[in-house]
């Protein structure tokens, strides 16, 4: 990444505000403010306790995580201090597990919270309203960082996960959110969700596939959109959806180990030829849900098999490389014959877990496609 242009990729956040606020953003937001800043003090670890009435079970999963305590990572715990009267004692409201990890790293003698000071004629049932309140509040409505903000962020410090992500962007043509190429065509989804799991399952020795799955998109409805001046988004479940077929066309096989060669060139005319005389939705309708990038190769397949003079490719032999649609296997027992009948019937009542671990000789060829043994 290219530093040298740093200063003008800052900006100030009054500028941010005022430009929302001409937007019309804030409309609803009354300015203002509500009570006087927290102040911060220092505590020892060890005289801070929790209230079992609102406060979360204690979880050392974060522990391991981060493997030892950073001061540098530690957001300030919030306290409460109750009266005197009460017996004073001092409560995490937000950050026990800040508080828990510093007893834990054992060299921490004080560290800084910021404090409620309880007044003294304040009743415990009031005391223990108000930080429970803080408590809800503050732990309802996070603003955590999208998958998107931590690649951005992870593309700074070389995080591979966040490099292959941009890669693959500026790869095909693509941009979110100041990733991937700059002026590249936008995605129809906030998130890019599905995109994202594309390049995990994907980039690694299949890379090219998603950039040739977004080019197959960009000329088959992308370019007539452009033509007709309508504006044009990428679906990124469409994107997966076919990079999984082009994967599937360059590695799959049948149980002698014979890959498609001629259906799989069949294919690729047919769908240069046909796929653009049919809207998208034609293709992802009835995809939602998981797997969704299989059932859509489930439907350009189908759509391909109707229209094919006997070079089909059967949703079985979808199957047994791995790209599973519970559509096409059909609910009821005895509703194929023949082979197709016991294999079917093998594998009617088998949980996802089950299809998705098991590696029968000739049956299954793989579990996790692309991955094959």
């Amino acid at each position: 990444m290219n530093y040298n242009e740093e200063q003008g990729g800052i900006r100030l956040i009054k500028d941010i505000i005022d430009e929302l606020v001409n937007n019309g953003v804030f409309n609803n937001v009354t300015t203002g403010h509500k009570n006087d800043w927290l102040p911060e003090e220092w505590f020892k670890p060890d005289v801070i306790g929790v209230s079992k009435y609102y406060q979360r079970l204690f979880k050392h999963d974060s522990f391991k995580k981060f493997g030892q305590f950073d001061k540098q990572l530690a957001q300030r715990p919030l306290i409460a201090i109750r009266p005197k009267r009460l017996g004073g004692d001092i409560l995490a409201i937000d950050g026990q597990h800040t508080v828990g990890f510093a007893r834990y790293a054992g060299d921490i003698k004080e560290m800084p919270c910021v404090v409620l000071r309880h007044p003294e004629n304040r009743t415990l049932e009031d005391c223990i309203k108000i930080e429970a309140t803080l408590f809800f509040t503050i732990n309802t409505n996070p603003q955590s960082p999208s998958a998107i903000d931590k690649y951005r962020a992870g593309l700074c410090f070389g995080d591979p996960e966040a490099q292959n992500f941009d890669d693959a962007l500026d790869n095909a043509g693509l941009h979110i959110e100041g990733l991937g190429r700059i002026d590249g065509d936008e995605f129809a989804s906030k998130g890019a969700a599905r995109f994202i799991k594309c390049v995990k399952q994907f980039y690694k020795g299949h890379k090219g596939e998603i950039t040739d799955a977004v080019n197959f998109i960009r000329r088959t409805w992308g370019a007539k959109a452009l033509k007709d001046g309508i504006e044009f988004k990428y679906r990124d479940d469409l994107i997966h959806g076919i990079t999984t077929l082009l994967v599937f066309l360059k590695l799959g096989r049948d149980k002698e180990g014979k890959r498609l060669n001629g259906k799989a060139k069949n294919l690729k005319l047919w769908m240069e030829n046909e796929m653009p005389k049919k809207k998208i939705a034609h293709y992802i309708r009835g995809t939602a849900g998981g797997n969704t990038q299989y059932k859509i190769v489930h439907n350009i397949i189908a759509e391909y098999n109707s229209t094919s003079d006997g070079c089909t490719i059967s949703h079985q032999f979808l199957h047994e490389n791995g790209i599973w649609d519970e559509q096409f296997i059909g609910k009821q027992k005895g509703i194929v014959g023949g082979y197709e009948k016991t294999f079917y019937e093998s594998i009617l009542d088998e949980s996802r877990e089950q299809k998705t671990s098991k590696k029968v000789s000739g049956q299954y060829r793989t579990a996790s496609f692309p991955n094959y043994d």
